[in-house]
């Protein structure tokens, strides 16, 4: 971890009482942390050395530019994005970004950032520029000289102004990981900036955000190259709504939680694909040299093939002439009493508490360049040892090796029984000796790996209804829609849920259901992703909302429930003389209790749902139609007509 204050000591600074709070409050929180989630940048892989994958639903993969590098290192949540200088580095969003996905009403900006010592320029977390007729830095969220704080907004639009503004505000130490995280809702009125969870400033608007970014937008450098970020970047990421306070606790506590992508290893030398992998073993600094001293080791099983990195303290496979010999351990059958036991080498203890039974070992020890190193081994005690195989795929770069070998390849000598079938769990270490080190033997503990079912099947998911149509007679409309999901191997799934841009989505708890929430007409694409840890899969739903037509409305059903009977009679009169309490008095649709026709909702209206029911008397439209006996129902009428509200049309 860099710096004195690890992440785990910042999360700890806050108080009991909001710890407790947190854990009363997390499983509802958690829920909903990636509701408007924009982007969102882990930082746990650079594909191709340069992009930076969008964990977010948008897709808003990120580019890594400028003439600095950004490697990747040890962050709060697995890895981090270290922006190297002296040269500034930044990652780019796609340009240009649809106008309609930009947040214009509400904004949380969220990273953790551990930065080195500033001199005097300050530097930028993220800024976005627009372009078109009005070319005009958007925003900044940065850190200041003096180890503070800033949040900017500002809009280009007449009359132009800095609308939301917090500088030099809290404390942001060089050389620590800090929580910063930014909120601006205008429907509330007021932005905040949070740092390690607490408020350190608050400013107040009710403007909107520009919906522009079409010159850029960077994460670590302002767009006109000013304020370059030098230091550390853990799990950066944007939403189109403001993330409460209990919300970014949550998030500093847990991370956001999204399925990770499926593990699709390919021996290349870039180990971008072991992102998602976390190390099987650690292992301590402990070798006189670097080159031959194990750090981690990963492994991965698919139902056919076995998968392995293993990390160095200083450079794997370095020269050919330098002879290290890498080897995995494996116990098939799980039974320390067969095969090699680790805990001694060549009559000398290996200090290895958990000792295994190795059946097998993969070897990577080519020497002077000569193809006989890369050998699978079936092995007994002591010396019995034969090989069985030969030449599997591997490729060392930096401190990694990694390596492929088929189950087929694993041939016993001896009866083992069914071994590496679909399943089955089995045991591995490793260890490392070499004539660079005057073979020096550096051994590791053991760790377990389950082979994993054969073709293991994703999920199965439909997201019903498939299809809902809307009309938009007040200000939103919603409809709620459920994941169907089941796993064939029974496996436990995790549930991701997002919509187009311009509407909004809130996970159920459990989140195998999701309220969306529009507010514009046109037609909307809900999404339901669906994990198993191995697979992941979506499904959608199509949502089409159209233009108000008519508001529909069942007269006399003063409760909504698509009839008209004793109970709306009641409701009116709740909703007239109850107290506060009441169900009814926060009406479902004031034009429906409206049964006289007058545009105002009194004690008449009830008599006249009375008179309807026991003497077959009429009630009134808004169009003044009056209404009796089959008529009576739930029908359109001309939005002039309703001069009372309907927040719960009956229709269409």
């Amino acid at each position: 971890m860099h710096g004195a204050c690890t992440a785990k000591e910042a999360r700890m600074a806050r108080t009991a009482v909001v710890l407790t709070m947190v854990v009363v409050l997390g499983g509802a929180v958690s829920a909903a942390l990636t509701d408007g989630l924009m982007v969102y940048y882990d930082f746990e892989q650079l594909v191709g050395g340069d992009g930076v994958p969008d964990r977010s639903p948008s897709g808003y993969d990120g580019l890594v530019q400028g003439a600095g590098s950004i490697a990747l290192a040890e962050g709060v949540f697995g890895r981090a994005a270290h922006f190297q200088g002296p040269d500034p580095v930044y990652v780019s969003l796609p340009t240009p970004i649809p106008h309609e996905a930009i947040p214009t009403e509400a904004i949380t900006l969220a990273v953790w950032v551990n930065h080195d010592p500033m001199t005097v320029d300050p530097m930028e977390i993220f800024m976005p520029m627009s372009g078109g007729e009005y070319v005009k830095q958007l925003a900044h969220f940065e850190l200041r000289v003096g180890d503070m704080a800033r949040f900017l907004l500002r809009t280009p639009v007449e009359p132009a102004e800095d609308f939301i503004s917090m500088n030099n505000v809290g404390s942001v130490p060089a050389e620590e990981w800090v929580h910063y995280a930014a909120t601006y809702d205008s429907a509330e009125g007021v932005g905040r900036l949070y740092i390690n969870g607490e408020i350190a400033g608050e400013a107040f608007s009710t403007r909107a955000m520009y919906d522009n970014w079409d010159t850029g937008a960077r994460v670590g450098y302002c767009v006109d190259n000013a304020r370059p970020f030098f230091g550390y970047m853990d799990d950066f990421a944007i939403w189109r709504r403001a993330l409460s306070q209990d919300e970014i606790i949550a998030l500093m506590d847990g991370g956001i939680p999204v399925p990770p992508p499926p593990v699709e290893i390919t021996i290349d030398g870039d180990f971008s694909d072991w992102a998602y992998v976390p190390a099987s073993i650690q292992d301590p600094d402990d070798v006189f040299e670097d080159n031959g001293d194990i750090k981690a080791v990963y492994a991965h099983s698919t139902a056919d093939t076995f998968y392995a990195r293993m990390t160095v303290y200083g450079t794997a496979a370095p020269q050919d002439a330098q002879r290290y010999y890498y080897h995995i351990l494996i116990d098939a059958d799980s039974d320390p009493a067969t095969g090699f036991d680790n805990s001694e080498y060549e009559g000398n203890s290996t200090g290895v508490v958990d000792a295994i039974g190795a059946d097998f070992y993969v070897m990577i020890g080519r020497r002077n360049g000569a193809d006989d190193g890369l050998e699978v081994y079936f092995c007994r005690s002591g010396d019995d040892q034969v090989v069985v195989a030969l030449d599997f795929s591997y490729a060392a770069s930096g401190d990694s090796i990694e390596l492929a070998v088929p189950y087929s390849f694993f041939v016993p000598q001896d009866d083992l029984g069914d071994i590496f079938m679909p399943g089955q769990t089995f045991r591995f270490a490793a260890f490392q000796e070499g004539n660079a080190n005057d073979w020096e033997v550096d051994w590791t503990e053991p760790a377990e790996l389950k082979v994993a079912l054969e073709g293991n099947k994703p999920p199965v998911l439909v997201v019903e209804p498939p299809a809902t149509a809307l009309a938009l007679c007040v200000q939103s409309v919603s409809c709620s829609l459920t994941a169907a999901a089941s796993d064939p191997e029974g496996d436990p799934l995790t549930f991701q849920w997002s919509v187009s841009a311009g509407a909004t989505i809130v996970p159920g708890d459990p989140p195998v259901s999701a309220v969306a929430t529009f507010s514009a007409a046109g037609e909307y694409t809900v999404t339901c992703a669906v994990s198993d840890g191995t697979s992941t899969v979506s499904a959608s739903a199509t949502v089409t909302v159209g233009a108000c037509a008519g508001v529909y409305i069942h007269i006399g059903d003063a409760n909504c429930d698509r009839k008209v009977d004793i109970a709306d009679a009641i409701c009116i009169l709740g909703y007239l003389f109850g107290t506060p309490e009441t169900p009814c008095k926060t009406q479902c649709c004031a034009a429906a209790e409206d049964a006289n026709g007058d545009d105002k909702v009194d004690i008449a209206d009830a008599i006249k749902v009375l008179g309807y029911l026991f003497t077959s008397g009429a009630m009134v439209a808004p169009d003044g139609t009056s209404l009796s006996g089959a008529a009576v129902g739930c029908a359109a009428y001309q939005p002039g007509d309703v001069v009372l509200g309907c927040a719960t049309p009956c229709g269409p």
